[in-house]
């Protein structure tokens, strides 16, 4: 089996780029650009717009409004709009949109249309948004995550978005056009509801959790209909696995509340990552099964940390956007 089929090149070559890769991805990365020339040239130019383009690598820290000045001053575009055009060279447009869309956040920019055979509406989070698609559905989308639309398809017969990252919908209800998101290699059909889509571009999984109604979750080899309070994940061959929801703080990274019942620290740790969309891990291993019971409404990431350090003693190691915990000790 070639080993760069079981993960997104692309999502590698961005983390060997930003310091981030594992070795094994770093030889999955190597495999694939011995492969062709046709790969070489493709990391040759992600790796150029990639240096050349400012503050890309940390795109969460831009100050929008300067980036968004130096971007109306060099195009030319009315400062006013809040979209940015671009022209798609060749039909497949997926690498190029790819980095378009870096450029295009490093730039401060929360919206901008992709145009091809058809207009495309893409948006991006720089922080985690809300959106209103044409027919009133309801979109939050998380920090870091993409969601685009051909504005045709709002007119036919299904209205059908496509999905990079992780979003919380509230479909509006319309029998005659089923609302589609697509996401990795599945796709979720419904009427109006409410549920979370969840992509994992590394490992190329994608998880539905149903929250109200009824959606069908389809790859190209199963079929699953999921009820309220049921999670469903689909696996990068296709393969789709069904569970109920058991995680109190599935829609943390929306609502900031946060609620811990004997919770082990290593759990936690992975909770706020998601919700603060920041890098947090734990120095200290003996600390991991240590267990916390709170709940944290509306809190910033600053006030959470203070009190762990609080309830477990530990010390507190910033930088760039990485907090790593040391020392301490479980409470008595």
């Amino acid at each position: 089996m070639n080993t760069s089929d079981e993960y997104d090149i692309d999502t590698i070559i961005v983390r060997y780029l930003d310091g981030d890769a594992t070795t094994s991805e770093q030889n999955v990365l190597d495999t694939w650009i011995s492969q062709s020339e046709s790969n070489r040239k493709q990391f040759e130019d992600i790796e150029r717009i990639w240096k050349i383009t400012p503050g890309a690598q940390d795109a969460e820290k831009i100050d929008t409004q300067a980036r968004w000045d130096q971007f109306v001053q060099k195009t030319g575009i009315d400062k006013q709009s809040p979209v940015a055009t671009i022209q798609s060279e060749t039909s497949d447009s997926s690498l190029w949109y790819k980095i378009a869309a870096v450029v295009i956040v490093a730039l401060g920019v929360g919206v901008f249309w992709l145009l091809n055979s058809n207009q495309e509406t893409v948006y991006i989070a720089e922080e985690t948004k809300e959106i209103e698609l044409p027919d009133g559905t309801r979109i939050w989308l998380k920090q870091g995550s993409s969601l685009s639309f051909v504005d045709d398809n709002f007119d036919t017969d299904k209205r059908e978005v496509y999905l990079e990252g992780e979003a919380y919908f509230e479909v509006v209800h319309n029998t005659q056009k089923p609302f589609v998101v697509t996401a990795n290699n599945s796709e979720i059909q419904v009427l109006g509801t409410t549920f979370t889509v969840r992509e994992d571009t590394l490992r190329r999984t994608t998880s539905v959790a149903l929250l109200t109604g009824k959606v069908a979750f389809k790859t190209d080899i199963e079929n699953e209909i999921l009820e309220p309070g049921e999670i469903s994940t689909a696996s990068y061959t296709g393969e789709i696995s069904k569970t109920e929801i058991e995680d109190p703080n599935l829609l943390a990274w929306k609502t900031k509340v946060l609620h811990f019942e004997a919770t082990p620290l290593k759990q936690v740790v992975v909770d706020l990552n998601r919700t603060y969309a920041q890098k947090i891990e734990l120095g200290n291993k003996t600390l991991e099964e240590c267990t916390l019971t709170i709940n944290f409404e509306n809190e910033s990431l600053d006030k959470v940390i203070q009190t762990l350090q609080i309830l477990f003693d530990v010390e507190v190691e910033r930088q760039n956007s990485s907090i790593r915990l040391t020392g301490g000790s479980c409470r008595k």
